[in-house]
């Protein structure tokens, strides 16, 4: 059997058994071709002399086989470079056969062959522990070298043999490079988990290869590659260990001799008898049943030797029974002795064996039964893992935790308490077990009692494996357990609580079970960690929300003192803002912490440690303020306050407050979730102080916009200088909060004073104290003037002017503070100017509302001048037709009822009424003749006739007032069935005005006298237009026109 040391040397000559291995099978098939199948070797074999392919044939063979009896049978490094010196060789004589023939790959394989293994030979003894694997360098190196040679033919082939691949040359050349890097890292880089697709990678390409060959049967190119595919494919799963033969061993060395003689001679029987054959399918099948005979014995000398390795290992010379003694052999007898040693002690050895066996079954037995229990916990242990991941309170994770541990270690008790700091004790929390009782809810135990207040004291795990031999042991309701673990609870060096497992047996716990305990430990202190900071970080985001409703800036910063304490779990919080000036403005607190808070409050804008906070770009923490440089002068209520996160409250890069929380609650100090939460807290912190910033400036703008748009709406209603002066002091005063403020008001003069106003707490009164000699000042240079006659009292003075006149000047007296905002002297500018412009406006207006009512009174005169001219020209109009006399005047009327019952507009009634009074002024071009002609027209006459409208309507189209009356004058004579004249409108295409002209005008002139005939009544005028509804009339007109005059609107203008 092989010792730890042989075997750790075959392992490291990995590389060296492969290229015997591979020089082993090419020299044997080579052998074979030369032999059996020479005319498949091809311009391999030409040019040989008719001997000299069985002498090749026969170095090849035996170097062959010696190359095997170098791997199979280990012996010293002397006797293995001796014997791979005969293969190395004929292999270089196969080279220069390939090298002769122009097969350019296959040479470059079989000089990377003979290279490597003269490299490892030649390797000196101190180095056989070399890593690097010098095999799969050499293969890397010759894909490289062959990927080259290969992209480097494609214009130009490498050989006459390689025509077959002559399509493929790019595609091969890429796969041979990309296999020679792939091996090259796995050569360079031995402990890469990526050696077995990077030794895929390499041999993929020689595989490819030889399929491109494989129809041609191109023996001496298929013949290397094929192998060194092969060899690659076996180079890590041979295991070299059990197959070398022990150098002790005579019955596998015997095997692998009888085997070669037999394989020779089976070999030599083929050629004589394959020498009185000539067709080329025999000797073809005589190769084949070579090549498979080959192969066979090759697997089947490994498997031997594999299994007297097995069986020298159980019958070594280790396990031989001690006083048993072998019969010295006689000199001729040694070697039967040596072969049959191994069987001859096998019944004894058996015997010893079946024993040992039997221990070994006994305690791979217990090993089973503790590798079952341990599997069992692992799996509830990680069922409880993936239950923990889930955000559960803190009791029911414990329960779900003691639960279990008790199922998976079978214990009759599992608890947790959780230690109360205040009081020193330990509280239960949650407990499982058949004992559960023993500690029920509310059980306290003082730390300085029993296993668990050892581990509570010393922050360590506790076992005790006899509890009657522990002095700290003391029984729970008169349980007696003999084994206790105790296993303290604690997160960031703060203890939580302990955990704790009884069992009645002695010894019950090993350190599997102790490291099992902790680690679920601490997975339930992550659990209660990520739960916190789950609940912390929903109140926070519920908080957030509730920010977001306030307004005012102090009310906000108070609540996000009052949250953060409450998110962080802080003994106290400190908040505080500052302006851009970094003027410190508002303070907060929450909780109780009276010294500390005076120190804050102290001096703030000089305070260290508050400036430390406004100047950090990120939250900060600090585990003791007492030995940190910022806070000498920080005084501390106790020590629990030591712990600082300050976190400053950063607003578009700029720092406008900071967030201090001191001491943290159950904890030593802050930890990174604090300082994740205090980060989003800042965050939502700064939205809403700028909300309440955008709120109070909005109201403040809101209040300013509104003040001036009262200032300016009063001013101009104002009717006079004082009510306008009273009104600009009046808002000055309030926008400015001044102590007072005046205004003086100067005649266009610059001279007399027509209105002078101050304000003060008093109230508006007239008086002298005005500054005169500033308000001349400031109305002559036009810029306002600023002093200040008083420390604290700041006087300014402001000039009202425009550009067209310089109207007087306002002043107040206001605090040097308000004077320092830059808001508070912007709105007074505004104020100014608003009220300059609103008196210039109201100065304007009332000139305006003059010439406005001096227009309006020439319009209205003017257009009374129309009407009476108008009535004046139809009146003259109607004298000349006595017929007609009034009858322009009563068509009017009735038609601006009727256009009044239409709801026509005041314009479009004063268009129908001059339209009627006008209707019929073309007739100034109609001779008197006609007119006035006692009987009907004839046909010539009342062609003429009709001319009349077109002669009216050109008489007062370019007349502009005049204009709306065209559609009257022009279209007073349509009918509604088209029968009218002078175009034979229809229906509505006839315009609205004279439509109802038609109705009234109609109705005029049935009840007048005409000259052609005699007047009818009302009601049978009514009658014909009712008649006439839809023909010659607007049919809804006369239906208004009936309506009016039966509910009596027409009385004062018809009668019936």
């Amino acid at each position: 059997m092989l010792s730890y040391e042989q075997t750790g040397q075959i392992v490291s000559k990995r590389p060296l058994y492969s290229f015997a291995l591979f020089l082993a099978l090419t020299l044997l098939i080579a052998a074979q071709g030369f032999l059996l199948v020479p005319a498949r070797l091809g311009a391999l074999g030409e040019g040989l002399s008719p001997g000299a392919p069985f002498l090749l044939a026969g170095i090849f063979h035996l170097s062959g086989l010696t190359s095997l009896a170098a791997v199979l049978r280990a012996r010293s490094k002397e006797r293995e470079r001796f014997l791979l010196l005969f293969p190395l060789l004929a292999t270089f004589i196969l080279f220069a056969l390939y090298a002769r023939a122009r097969f350019v790959i296959e040479t470059l394989i079989l000089a990377g062959a003979v290279g490597g293994l003269a490299f490892l030979l030649r390797r000196p003894a101190r180095e056989e522990g070399y890593l690097r694997d010098v095999f799969l360098g050499v293969v890397s190196l010759v894909n490289v070298l062959a990927g080259i040679a290969l992209l480097a033919a494609i214009p130009a082939p490498l050989s006459p043999h390689y025509a077959p691949a002559a399509p493929w040359l790019p595609v091969l050349g890429a796969l041979f490079l990309l296999g020679g890097i792939a091996g090259g890292y796995a050569f360079f880089v031995p402990t890469s988990g990526l050696r077995k697709p990077f030794l895929a990678t390499l041999t993929f390409p020689w595989l490819a290869w030889s399929l491109t060959f494989a129809i041609n049967l191109s023996l001496p190119i298929l013949l290397p590659s094929i192998l060194l595919a092969l060899t690659l494919l076996l180079h890590d799963a041979i295991p070299w260990q059990q197959i070398a033969l022990p150098p002790q061993d005579v019955l596998g060395r015997r095997l692998f001799t009888r085997a070669s003689m037999a394989f020779t001679a089976i070999l030599i029987i083929l050629t004589i008898l394959l020498d009185q054959i000539t067709s080329p399918s025999h000797h073809d099948l005589a190769f084949l049943f070579g090549l498979g005979m080959s192969i066979t014995g090759i697997y089947a000398l490994a498997t031997a030797a594999m299994a007297i390795n097995s069986l020298m290992a159980q019958l070594g010379d280790s396990e031989r029974p001690d006083g048993l003694t072998l019969p010295q052999p006689m000199a001729l007898g040694q070697r039967l002795s040596r072969l049959i040693e191994p069987f001859s002690l096998s019944h004894q050895h058996l015997r010893s064996r079946l024993r040992q066996l039997e221990k070994q079954l006994l305690l791979l037995s217990q090993q089973a039964e503790v590798e079952k229990r341990r599997a069992t916990q692992l799996s509830l242990l990680r069922e409880l893992s993936q239950q923990l991941e889930t955000p559960l309170d803190p009791p029911v994770m414990a329960q779900l935790t003691v639960n279990t541990l008790q199922q998976a270690f079978d214990c009759p008790l599992a608890s947790i308490l959780l230690y109360d700091e205040e009081r020193r004790e330990l509280v239960s929390l949650a407990t499982a077990g058949e004992a559960a009782a023993t500690v029920p809810a509310g059980y306290r135990q003082h730390i300085s009692k029993g296993v668990m207040g050892r581990a509570a004291r010393k922050r360590k795990t506790q076992v005790v494996n006899d509890t009657r031999l522990d002095p700290d042991h003391f029984s729970l309701e008169g349980q007696n357990f003999l084994s206790e673990l105790a296993v303290p609870l604690v997160y960031h060096g703060h203890l939580k609580g302990v955990l704790i497992l009884a069992e009645s047996r002695p010894n019950a716990f090993n350190s599997k079970d102790v490291s099992t305990v902790e680690t679920v430990s601490a997975e339930l202190m992550r659990a209660w960690e990520r739960t916190s900071y789950h609940h912390r970080l929903t109140s926070l985001i519920q908080a957030g929300i509730s920010l977001t409703a306030l307004r005012e800036p102090t009310e906000a910063l108070q609540e996000i003192a009052a949250i953060a304490r409450q998110t962080l779990d802080a003994r106290f919080t400190f908040a505080i803002l500052i302006d851009r000036e970094r003027n410190f403005t508002r303070t907060a607190h929450a909780g109780y912490a009276p010294a500390l808070l005076k120190s804050l409050h102290n001096d703030p804008a000089r305070d260290t440690l508050l400036q430390a906070a406004l100047n950090a770009a990120q939250p900060f923490r600090v585990r003791d303020l007492r030995k940190f440089r910022h806070a000498s002068h920080i005084t501390l209520d106790h020590s629990g306050f030591r712990s600082l996160l300050a976190t400053p409250i950063r607003l578009r890069r700029l720092t406008i407050g900071a967030i201090l929380a001191f001491g943290k609650h159950g904890e030593l100090f802050f930890t990174e979730n604090d300082e994740s939460l205090a980060g989003l807290l800042a965050s939502q912190a700064a939205a809403t102080i700028e909300s309440s910033w955008l709120y109070q400036q909005l109201r403040s703008s809101l209040a300013t916009t509104t003040l001036l748009y009262q200032l300016s709406f009063r001013v101009i209603q104002s009717e006079k200088p004082e009510e306008a002066a009273a009104t600009i002091a009046e808002t000055t005063y309030q926008l400015s909060n001044a102590l007072r403020a005046g205004i003086v008001l100067f005649a266009p003069d610059q001279k007399t004073i027509e209105a002078e106003l101050i304000m003060d707490s008093s109230g508006p009164h007239r008086g002298k104290e005005h500054p005169l000699d500033i308000i001349n000042q400031a109305l002559e240079t036009g810029q306002s003037i600023i002093l200040s006659p008083e420390p604290s009292l700041i006087r300014l003075c402001f000039p009202l002017q425009t550009p067209l006149r310089k109207y007087g000047a306002l002043w107040l007296d206001t605090s040097e503070s308000h004077w320092n905002n830059s808001r508070y002297t912007s709105d007074l500018q505004t104020l100014v100017n608003q009220a300059t412009i609103a008196l210039e406006r109201a100065l304007l207006l009332v000139e305006s509302r003059q010439h406005a009512q001096a227009l309006e009174n020439a319009y209205r005169e003017l257009e009374t001048t129309y009407d009476r001219t108008l009535a004046a020209l139809m009146a003259a109009l109607d004298a000349r037709d006595r017929e007609t006399e009034g009858h322009s005047w009563r068509v009017a009327q009735i038609a601006c009822r009727l256009g009044e019952a239409l709801g026509l507009s005041p314009e479009e009634r004063k268009a129908l009424e001059r339209g009627s009074l006008l209707h019929d002024i073309g007739k100034i071009g109609i001779s008197d003749t006609i007119l006035h002609k006692p009987g009907p027209l004839s046909a010539d006459e009342w062609k003429i006739m009709r001319l009349h409208p077109e002669i009216g309507a050109r008489i007062v189209e370019d007349i502009p007032f005049l204009q709306d009356t065209l559609p009257v004058i022009r279209y007073h004579q349509e009918r509604w069935d088209g029968s009218g004249y002078p175009i034979g409108l229809s229906g509505t295409d006839i315009p609205l005005l004279a439509r109802i002209f038609a109705v009234a005008d109609a109705f005029d002139a049935l009840t007048s006298n005409r000259p052609y005939r005699g007047r009818i009544s009302a009601k049978e005028a009514l009658r014909f237009l009712r008649e006439q509804a839809g023909i010659l009339f607007d049919p809804q007109i006369v239906s208004l026109f009936e309506k009016l005059i039966a509910e009596g609107k027409m009385d004062d203008l018809i009668t019936l």
